[in-house]
């Protein structure tokens, strides 16, 4: 992904940055860290990470190596969102993080 939005707290602007420089060359899919997080995040988090792989998948300069990622990306979502979300399983939430981390190479392709 080589864009960012950074927002001003107190006054709500937005500024987006794009740059390759923002694209991360390595990246830690501890589950960890998304242990007790809230439900609402949980499935907020996740429907914008099912977003962005279809956008990944459908987008029109896409590479057929762009759309197999986005499309592991999607089944890996679809497969683990709902256990993530109910039980906070471990391995729904590490397959959580690699569908994340997936789309995003996907996107950065």
């Amino acid at each position: 992904m080589s864009a960012a939005v950074i927002t001003d707290s107190e006054t709500g602007h937005k500024f987006p940055i794009n740059d390759f420089r923002l694209i991360p060359k390595l990246a830690v899919l501890d589950p960890e860290n998304t242990k007790g997080l809230p439900k609402n995040l949980v499935a907020t988090t996740g429907m914008d990470a099912l977003t962005h792989a279809v956008e990944a998948y459908i987008g029109g300069t896409t590479t057929p190596d762009t759309r197999a990622d986005a499309l592991k990306a999607v089944e890996l979502i679809f497969g683990n969102l709902e256990r993530a979300y109910g039980k906070g399983e471990e391995t729904a939430r590490r397959n959580m993080l690699t569908a994340a981390w997936t789309y995003l190479s996907a996107s950065a392709a």
